[in-house]
This record gives structure tokens, C-alpha cells and sequence, in this order.
């Protein structure tokens, strides 16, 4: 597990947004989350951004993709509302 998060700290971007990935800013995601019955095999495993993760929720890595392309054909702050909503919505399910 060490060496998958240095490997991807080293690349240095988060594979969903493309920004900045360091060590204050990563979490360990499921490109096929474990609700959804992803493993915890290494094969699923993903660093990318906890802001990152925690809009992407339950979908899986492949779908999150598709979403944010999707979102990019719109202006940047429709896109960001969409993502800021996934976000609050996730904190919401968190807590049940």
C-alpha cells in the first residue's frame, strides 16, 4: 500500500481533477466502491484528492470520470455547483 501511494504522491496529480496531490490533500479510493461490490484487492485501489473522493461518493471511478467530462461542457460554475452539491449531499449521507 506504501509503495501505491508513493508511486502516485510522486506523479503528483489527482487522477480526477489533475490537481496537485500531496500528502495533506490524499485519500486511498475504490475505483469500484465496496457498497457497489468492489473488493479491497489492490487492483482497486486509487489515491486521488479526499475532496476528490468525497464527491465521487458511491460512483464508481469510471462513472465520476464521465460525470466531471460531462460537467466540462458547461460554464465553470454550473460545473463547480453540481460538484459542491455531491459534496454537501455526501456529508448529509455520511452522517446516517
Amino acid at each position: 500500500m506504501r509503495a501505491i501511494v508513493a508511486q502516485a504522491l510522486s506523479a503528483g496529480t489527482c487522477p480526477y481533477c489533475a490537481g496537485p496531490l500531496t500528502v495533506a490533500n490524499f485519500s486511498i479510493d475504490h475505483h469500484n466502491p465496496i457498497r457497489r461490490d468492489g473488493d479491497f484487492s489492490i487492483g482497486n485501489i486509487l489515491v486521488c484528492h479526499l475532496r476528490c473522493n468525497k464527491i465521487k461518493g458511491n460512483l464508481t471511478s469510471h462513472e465520476f470520470l464521465h460525470l466531471t467530462a460531462f460537467l466540462a461542457h458547461f460554464p465553470p460554475e454550473v460545473g463547480k455547483d453540481v460538484l459542491t452539491r455531491l459534496y454537501a449531499g455526501g456529508q448529509f449521507m455520511r452522517r446516517e
